[in-house]
């Protein structure tokens, strides 16, 4: 185990015991009995069957555990080591509320980890996350993502990593983060079948007025539509809680206003009144054990959940209480559905109708020591769950007001990452450290002058924008406006930022220059990429078509060598590796 940080308290070990009266648990089929929970920085997994307890994670201060829609790999968010490096040296940190994080993602069934967001290109302060959410096909993860000491409050973005691709993009620049109150704090997002969902709080600049809005995000279109939830004090109909839900088939947002729910169409911002609270349920399960939120006035004047199962007829009051839906304490439901665990705050308490009360898994452990900010979390996955209505409603609501947010790009993007661009003859297009204008500005490209375009596009305020570089600038530019291109396709593909000028071309022969031997690799660059063949010094191959540049600069040419059909690099910043025969 790698030495922790800050003083971490530790945990010297876990004794694990299960209280179970009554009959034992009875299972109609093999289930996966391991949970995956937080404790005390780090991410562990238990079996409830064999009374163990594994630590997963090994790192930093961790926060989650955030399990895919399919059930294959967990998400959560990482202190920054950066962060943690400060405070040993005896600094405070910059932030105050969200500390600046990486997201890990864990496949469940090897337990090996993969860190898909760093604090790479961030600055001084570095990069403040939200908790990640799955796209309801698993290939994606999207978060709410701010630089503090490169943008300003209403600069944040939405972020988006793709598994099938390896590639994280900005989906949306001048992300609101609405009112922040002693401190960033990251808005979460959740996503459903129709788009990214996400509840905006904010006042008015003139009468202090407070507003909530739905903001829904399609990434199918690009588009970001914001609905006027339509919030007055004097009514108390603030949205306490927000889950995408089936209803009557299909994929709605379900809001908790006081001891009520409504059902929200993403599609047109349509209300109706719910005759009953969602249900939670093991997905892909029928006639399981189901979750019931149902709010409960307190004495303090905030309402309170307490949760009831219900299986079929019969309702069961579990034993647990939170204060919204979406808290450490939420519970989970097994695999087969006939189970259902929390976090206690000590340990892992589970419950089902065989054991008539809760079955505790407890923990003993030293003292805890210095404490630390963990990230926001969820605290325990098992299987995957998804949210249901009855159908019913009672009275349509009021439409909310639907407010324009952004600009359209009324010119289609003509770039496509991974190709050269050049600058149109005329102005110099400007490059920022954003995709917006309100971006401060690095420098600028003058006509003529070669791009290698990396990322984008990203729409905002009415333009097209791509992230470039060449051997002395990287940044936003955008590729056009009033109806013109400032950007085209370099159709001469000739250069490439990191490479020498070029000196093969398609259809001649080449030989490998004395030195080191060239690799021949089964795609365009070395990131993700295998080497299929070794060419020596003097060996002779032939080119067989044209060539292309990758992300880190570098010119590859499609080559036949000894049957070997692949790419190899033409060399590397001045310098050359293969020249052409009698060149």
């Amino acid at each position: 185990m790698q030495p922790r940080h800050i003083q971490r308290f530790m945990l010297i070990g876990m004794i694990m015991m299960i209280i179970v009266l009554g009959i034992p648990i009875t299972q109609a089929q093999s289930i996966n009995q391991s949970i995956i929970t937080f404790r005390n920085g780090d991410l562990w997994s238990i079996n409830i069957q064999g009374s163990t307890a594994t630590q997963l994670t090994q790192h930093a201060y961790n926060g989650g555990p955030i399990l895919s829609p399919d059930g294959r790999r967990i998400a959560y968010l990482s202190t920054a080591q950066e962060v943690l490096d400060k405070v040993n040296r005896g600094e405070s940190p910059d932030f105050a509320g969200s500390p600046p994080t990486n997201i890990w993602v864990m496949d469940v069934a090897t337990q090996t980890f993969v860190r898909i967001a760093d604090q790479t290109g961030a600055g001084e302060v570095g990069y403040l996350r939200s908790v990640p959410a799955w796209s309801p096909d698993s290939t994606k993860l999207v978060w709410s993502q701010l630089e503090p000491s490169l943008q300003g409050f209403e600069e944040a973005t939405l972020q988006v990593y793709d598994f099938n691709s390896g590639l994280q993009a900005t989906l949306v620049n001048g992300f609101n983060l609405g009112f922040q109150d002693g401190g960033i704090w990251m808005p979460e997002v959740f996503w459903g079948d129709a788009g990214i969902a996400r509840i905006l709080f904010t006042y008015t600049t003139e009468s202090r007025s407070p507003f909530q809005f739905m903001e829904i995000y399609n990434p199918a279109n690009g588009n970001l539509t914001r609905y006027d939830l339509g919030f007055q004090e004097a009514l108390g109909n603030f949205v306490l809680d927000y889950v995408w839900v089936t209803h009557n088939g299909r994929n709605m947002i379900a809001l908790r206003i006081q001891d009520y729910w409504e059902v929200f169409d993403p599609l047109n911002g349509s209300r109706s009144r719910l005759a009953a609270p969602p249900r939670l349920k093991a997905k892909f399960v029928t006639g399981g054990l189901e979750l019931i939120p149902l709010t409960i006035p307190s004495t303090s004047g905030a309402s309170v959940i307490q949760w009831q199962a219900i299986q079929g007829q019969a309702e069961f009051n579990i034993g647990l209480s939170t204060f919204d839906i979406s808290t450490q304490s939420t519970p989970t439901i097994s695999p087969d559905g006939s189970q259902i665990a929390w976090h206690n705050g000590e340990g892992v308490s589970t419950w089902s109708p065989s054991l008539g009360q809760t079955g505790r898994i407890s923990e003993v452990q030293q003292e805890l020591g210095q404490y630390f900010l963990v990230p926001a979390y969820r605290n325990v996955a098992w299987a995957p769950t998804e949210w249901i209505t009855s159908n019913v409603i009672i009275t349509p609501q009021p439409t909310p007001t639907t407010v324009p947010i952004a600009s359209t790009c009324n010119l289609t993007p003509r770039l496509t990452v991974g190709q050269n661009a050049v600058v149109n003859p005329g102005p110099s297009n400007r490059v920022r450290v954003g995709a917006t204008t309100s971006s401060a500005v690095i420098d600028s490209i003058d006509a003529g002058e070669v791009v290698y375009v990396e990322r984008g596009p990203v729409c905002a305020n009415g333009f097209n924008w791509f992230f470039i570089r060449n051997s002395r600038i990287a940044g936003w530019t955008a590729e056009g406006g009033d109806g013109a291109y400032w950007l085209s396709i370099d159709i001469s593909n000739t250069f490439c930022f990191n490479s020498p000028p070029m000196r093969l071309s398609p259809g001649i022969n080449a030989f490998v220059l004395p030195g080191v031997p060239n690799n021949i690799r089964s795609n365009v660059g070395t990131d993700g990429t295998e080497i299929i063949g070794v060419m020596p010094a003097g060996a002779t191959f032939a080119v067989t078509g044209t060539s292309q540049c990758d992300v880190e600069g570098r010119r590859w040419f499609p080559i036949e060598y000894n049957g070997v059909v692949g790419w190899t690099a033409e060399g590397q910043g001045d310098e050359y590796w293969v020249a052409p025969i009698g060149g």
